[in-house]
Parts: structure tokens; C-alpha cells; sequence
């Protein structure tokens, strides 16, 4: 794990522990917080394969002559795996929302 990566981790379990606050909730602290480190995780992966598919389209743009279908491709990669990341932070969000407000 590198640093930056161990720096991330720690800072993303902290917003996790920090909405676990004790409050009336459906969901439990031990229900919550797997489901909130899953999610994170799942993130960072959408993340990843957007950066990765972008060096992967900028390869492609840069090959004599360049090759447009892997570049159509790869763009849309990238569009999907944009949508998947945006898709998880919003129900991140809504997580963490009916955690602190408990519903």
C-alpha cells in the first residue's frame, strides 16, 4: 500500500466513523461501516479504470496513424466509468445522509 493510498484509507475511514454517531437509525454502526468501506473501494476503482482509460486513449491518439476505434473505445470507457463513479458517490452520499439523520 503506498502512502498516499494508506493517507486516503485513513481519511476515509474517518468520515465513515465520524457519521457514526449515536443516533436513532435503521442501519446499524456494524451494518454501516462495511457497507461505506465497500463503497469507497468501489470508487476508487471507477476512478482508477477512468485514469487508466484515458492513458489508454492518449496512447492510441499518439500510434501513426491513430487508431480511431480504440480511441472511440476507450472514450467510451471512460464515459461509463465516469457515470459509475458519479453513481457511487451519490449513494455514498445518501448513506451518509440517512446515517446522521438518522432515516
Amino acid at each position: 500500500m503506498t502512502m498516499t493510498h494508506a493517507m486516503t484509507r485513513s481519511r476515509d475511514d474517518r468520515v465513515c466513523a465520524s457519521v457514526l454517531t449515536p443516533r436513532p437509525s435503521r442501519a446499524s454502526a456494524a451494518d454501516f461501516t462495511p457497507t461505506c468501506d465497500a463503497r469507497i473501494h468501489e470508487l476508487a476503482d471507477a476512478i482508477a479504470a477512468t485514469v487508466i482509460g484515458a492513458y489508454a486513449g492518449s496512447n492510441w491518439l499518439r500510434a501513426e496513424p491513430p487508431n480511431l476505434e480504440e480511441i472511440r473505445l476507450a472514450l467510451d470507457g471512460i464515459a461509463k466509468d465516469g457515470k459509475r463513479a458519479y453513481d457511487m458517490v451519490v449513494e455514498l452520499r445518501a448513506l451518509m445522509t440517512e446515517r446522521v439523520h438518522g432515516g
